[in-house]
């Protein structure tokens, strides 16, 4: 882990840059995942795990009060170094990957069936040992470039993304998703300028998010698209700055077409004294075609629309819909910039529940009274001819 940070550089890394993604805090992590790594979203709750040498527990978080509400332990397991989650239609996968200390030459993901886990706190896993097929007989110790903290699964296959101290770059290694022995095959690298702590494949808009942190705790991600399994970075890589500061970003997951959480583990630093707190926080993209609208003002079920307009580029077009929501303030202000006929306006909350909808009809000017919401993510959402904006907000 990088200790040399330095405090001034705090303030001066949250001013807004090129290539920066928005990104708003739900809240903090309780203590008990302070050391919080993988993350997954399942069954309309979070699932996150802590670190090295904790407990074979995993934990379900709420997604608006961030508690604990359920912990399901691992039987047959030991956390030597649990360092992501992944999970597909069958089963959840838990990376025991993470190699800090460089000395380990055999690892392993422990894969559970969901069938199982939603009957019992306690279950048992399958093992699927690997090694690297170009791993030295010698690892080179601590802080090296065969540490890996980051874990797909995609179709057959699992993809570790190794998290490189040295070059500061990855590799992404091949495994199928079978319980066995197997050597990992070396399918793809990039030069991510930055450690690589967790990945996610949303299987909406087949795009991978790679979540990191620089050398100053600055948090990014790199977006995959045209993604491979077999040559992940064969399409085009971008990469995004979060704007949420400095912090140990560790898990990544997906909850709808272009919404996403990310988690940030506890960070204590002696000289010079900085602590940032775990955390949790979500983001919004625009990788996918946005839901046709109702032709009527009724109000839509299932899932939140997506889509809508981000920051407009240095001189372009203004954004299709922009909010404004004073710090303490109970009342949300917006502004939408379009044309058409709009039928209704709704807000979900991030599980894709309708917490308000309001017929075109009933509009009261632009101020929207949140008095009766809890402190959460939610999404500002509008219906018009042809279309759906949405937008998210935090309410304190």
């Amino acid at each position: 882990m990088y200790r040399q940070l330095f405090f001034w550089i705090f303030g001066f890394m949250t001013l807004a840059a090129p290539g920066q993604q928005e990104t708003f805090q739900v809240g903090w992590m309780p203590a008990e995942v302070a050391e919080t790594s993988g993350l997954i979203y399942y069954n309309g709750r979070l699932l996150t795990h802590n670190d090295s040498g904790n407990d074979p527990l995993i934990y379900e978080l709420d997604t608006t009060s961030l508690e604990v509400v359920r912990r399901v332990r691992v039987r047959n397991a030991v956390n030597t170094d649990w360092e992501d989650l992944a999970q597909d239609d069958r089963y959840i996968y838990i990376g025991d990957i993470g190699n800090n200390a460089g000395n380990r030459l055999e690892l392993g993901i422990y894969r559970i069936a969901k069938a199982d886990y939603d009957r019992a706190d306690e279950v048992d896993a399958e093992l699927i040992a690997f090694t690297y097929e170009d791993q030295p007989a010698v690892l080179p110790g601590a802080n090296s470039d065969w540490d890996a903290e980051a874990l797909l699964a995609v179709g057959d296959q699992l993809l570790i993304f190794t998290k490189q101290w040295q070059s500061n770059g990855t590799k992404a290694y091949a495994i199928p998703n079978t319980p066995a022995t197997h050597r990992a095959q070396l399918v793809g690298s990039y030069d991510a300028k930055g450690l690589i702590t967790a990945a996610v494949y949303n299987h909406n808009s087949e795009i991978v998010y790679l979540l990191g942190y620089n050398q100053i705790l600055r948090p990014f991600l790199l977006r995959l698209s045209s993604f491979r399994a077999g040559d992940p970075f064969s399409g085009e890589v971008s990469r995004l700055i979060l704007d949420n500061g400095l912090a140990q970003a560790e898990g990544i997951t997906a909850v709808g077409p272009n919404r996403y959480f990310f988690s940030s583990e506890r960070f204590v630093n002696q000289n010079p004294p900085i602590t940032l707190e775990a955390a949790l926080y979500a983001f919004q993209t625009e990788d996918p075609a946005v839901e046709v609208p109702p032709d009527g003002g009724d109000p839509p079920g299932g899932e939140p629309p997506t889509g809508g307009e981000g920051p407009p580029a240095e001189g372009g077009p203004q954004p299709d819909l922009l909010i404004f929501s004073p710090s303490q303030s109970r009342v949300l202000e917006y502004e939408l910039n379009r044309e058409e006929p709009v039928y209704g306006r709704a807000i979900y909350d991030v599980q894709g529940r309708t917490v308000m909808y309001t017929k075109a009809a009933d509009f009261e000017g632009t101020r929207i009274d949140l008095s009766g919401l809890q402190s959460a993510v939610y999404y500002l959402t509008f219906y018009l001819q042809g279309k759906t904006v949405s937008k998210p907000f935090f309410h304190r």
